[in-house]
């Protein structure tokens, strides 16, 4: 175990120096650094559609779950219509089935979990991966600015170099240009160092995002279907409700009829 924390440490610092290497270049435009801060603003738009994807998704799961309640009501008052117990019977259990999938204040309901594993597992990491990135950007924005007063205090230390003016004022010049500098070089590093983080685990983050995402879309669905498998008997014999429709309905007494028919000719001639 400490040889692989040592390699991964040792990997660390490598994949850190290659980064830097690549975006610290003390050069006007950067390309490779402005590439990494497009990936940045792609990862951040990215994170925010699926926070906002995922808040639309509980609202779904509430109006499918609040529908399906509806549904039960309505269904359970067929109980009312029917003298047979076992009827009776049936409704009252496939109402306690789907209250174990919609429950709204049942801390093990179906939804009551999917919403607390998406608020803890999903929408909590994401909001501070947002959080993160706004300090990022205010920090981007702060590093733009110092470029642009590095690249000004630049200018005014070339002209003062060309006219060839005194040494007073090229002093200044100059000295105005490395304090530019060193203030630029500053809040380039914290920004550096910040992309660094987002761009050595962004593999990792999106591969979690996109597991714990289909692990509790698949606890949800799961826990919702074994809650109706429990209001099912033990054998699943009924006739399908296509067949329930009156023309259905017409054929089968006709044919019980034939039937009945043909067999009180059969006694009459036997007698």
């Amino acid at each position: 175990m400490p040889g692989s924390l040592g390699n991964h440490a040792q990997a660390l610092r490598h994949h850190f120096a290659v980064f830097q290497a690549k975006v610290c270049v003390d050069v006007q435009v950067d390309p490779a650094f402005e590439g990494t801060v497009r990936d940045f603003l792609a990862m951040d738009a990215y994170l925010q559609a699926v926070y906002n994807d995922v808040i639309n998704f509980v609202d779904g799961v509430n109006t499918l779950c609040q529908r399906l309640e509806k549904l039960s009501e309505t269904v359970a008052a067929s109980a009312g219509l029917a003298s047979d117990h076992g009827i009776r019977k049936d409704c009252a259990r496939t109402r306690e089935g789907i209250n174990g999938i919609v429950a709204q204040v049942a801390p093990h309901s179906s939804v009551a979990k999917l919403r607390r594993d998406l608020e803890y597992n999903i929408r909590a990491p994401i909001a501070k991966h947002i959080t993160w990135n706004i300090e990022l950007k205010k920090h981007l924005r702060n590093r733009n600015d110092r470029l642009h007063l590095l690249n000004a205090a630049q200018k005014g230390f070339e002209q003062v170099k060309h006219k060839g003016d005194s040494s007073r004022r090229y002093l200044d010049a100059k000295a105005a240009m490395e304090l530019a500098r060193a203030e630029f070089q500053k809040s380039h590093k914290l920004v550096v160092d910040r992309l660094y983080i987002l761009d050595y685990y962004k593999e990792d983050i999106l591969d979690s995002l996109s597991m714990t995402l289909k692990y509790l879309q698949y606890e949800f669905f799961s826990s919702a279907a074994h809650s109706i498998a429990r209001a099912l008997p033990p054998r699943i014999e009924f006739r399908p409700m296509i067949e329930m429709t009156p023309n259905h309905l017409q054929k089968q007494i006709d044919l019980e009829q034939q039937m009945f028919g043909s067999i009180q000719e059969e006694s009459f001639q036997s007698s």
